[in-house]
């Protein structure tokens, strides 16, 4: 099956984090290898669509009471491997969920907060290791998601494709991307938090967007850190140089240069 066809029904959040080959300084980056997605549960065509493509790994970045809730499908020669990127933290939507004086500007202020932690707080550098290990350990093509495929899937993506070098704007685009794949899904809840808890509706559902400057304020935190994906990998996450090299060379599929 070509990667161009690959459109998972029963899954709607799921694509390459290449997109259609973003484009780098050393060439476009490689379709086909490395996959952000929500919940892994596919119908069973698209799971044969999965296997087809020969998924090796599937990297599940939730809490383990949402894997209890909603847990992945097995997929035939995937190994899977679960990250709680969240751990003992509190997410925007707990902190937002238990303060009934939240407001939009509320939401909007404790995602930024997740999405700077993401680089600066020692803790979450430390839970994303394993997920960055299993992407770069993966011998075949991997994917990564969490609930929605939002925020902690969105974030690990930007990062692989900085490491790349795909382009600001077409980073920042992918992770938008997620807005239009889940407009049913935001038009549901939507519809549910308006009618069940009306007083504090749209203050719920602001949770639910993606928002360009979210994913630019792990993009700016990592810039003013680290300097480079690279050395934020290296240096504040703590995987091996050669580790890095090699998985930036996977991303653009020049592992035998």
């Amino acid at each position: 099956m070509a990667v161009d066809d690959l459109h998972l029904e029963s899954m709607h959040n799921f694509r390459d984090i290449a997109g259609r080959g973003y484009e780098t300084t050393d060439g476009p980056m490689r379709r086909g290898r490395f996959f952000r997605a929500n919940i892994v549960a596919p119908s069973d065509r698209d799971a044969e669509a999965l296997r087809r493509i020969g998924l090796r790994t599937i990297v599940d970045l939730r809490r383990p009471e949402e894997v209890e809730k909603n847990p992945d499908h097995d997929v035939i020669g995937a190994d899977y491997v679960h990250v709680d990127v969240l751990g003992e933290s509190s997410s925007a939507a707990t902190i937002v969920g238990y303060d009934e004086d939240a407001t939009p500007e509320t939401a909007r202020s404790e995602m930024l907060r997740v999405y700077r932690s993401f680089v600066v707080d020692a803790g979450f550098r430390e839970r994303l290791r394993p997920a960055f290990e299993a992407v770069a350990a993966s011998s075949g093509p991997v994917v990564v998601h969490c609930t929605v495929g939002k925020d902690r899937t969105g974030f690990v993506s930007a990062v692989l494709q900085l490491l790349a070098g795909a382009g600001r704007e077409d980073i920042v685009a992918d992770y938008l991307e997620t807005n239009r794949r889940s407009e049913a899904w935001v038009a549901e809840l939507s519809a549910m938090f308006r009618e069940h808890a009306p007083e504090r509706a749209d203050t719920l559902i602001e949770l639910l967007h993606a928002r360009d400057e979210y994913i630019t304020t792990s993009l700016d935190e990592i810039e003013a850190e680290y300097g480079s994906a690279r050395d934020y990998l290296v240096d504040g996450v703590g995987l091996g140089a050669a580790e890095v090299e090699r998985l930036r060379a996977t991303l653009l599929g020049r592992e035998g240069d």
